[in-house]
């Protein structure tokens, strides 16, 4: 197991990494307005409404990505730093023999301080198996069991 990371860093990380999207969205969303707008100045009839077609099309997949980024957002709010957890819950830092994982916003895989980390969403199934679990405890995931060395 690698050094334990601090949980407050790897809240930090999320949150620093949930910012970077949401204003990559912001200005996509925002490059889109001026383009339907300098679109609607345009007169080239079939080709002027293509454009604006896809413009659209292309402000409604940015308008869902916000949305569940927003979530995502919502539920990093929920966790506070102000205690660890007995158990594993929203929030928790587990630590197995050789994976680190973090209950909170569905990240995927991030690097803190030369670590993987695997942000991973409460509901998911290896999360719903941990869930509750203490440090020592064994859970079964894919056929495998997992011991918890430790949690923050």
């Amino acid at each position: 197991m690698n050094t334990p990371l601090n949980r407050v860093t790897i809240l930090d990380h999320c949150a620093s990494f949930l910012r970077e999207r949401k204003a990559e969205i912001d200005k996509q969303l925002r490059d889109l307005e001026e383009s339907l707008g300098s679109e609607s100045k345009s007169t080239a009839g079939d080709k002027h409404d293509t454009a604006r077609a896809m413009t659209h099309l292309e402000q409604e997949k940015l308008g869902r990505r916000e949305l569940l980024l927003s979530k995502e957002i919502h539920l990093l709010s929920k966790i506070t730093n102000e205690s660890v957890p007995n158990t594993v819950e929203l929030g928790s830092v587990v630590y197995l023999d050789r994976l680190t994982f973090f209950l909170g916003p569905s990240m995927g895989k991030i690097e803190v301080e030369g670590q993987q980390v695997m942000v991973i969403s409460p509901s998911a199934p290896i999360s719903q198996a941990m869930l509750g679990k203490k440090k020592g405890d064994t859970f079964t995931f894919n056929g495998i069991q997992r011991e918890i060395v430790a949690l923050d």
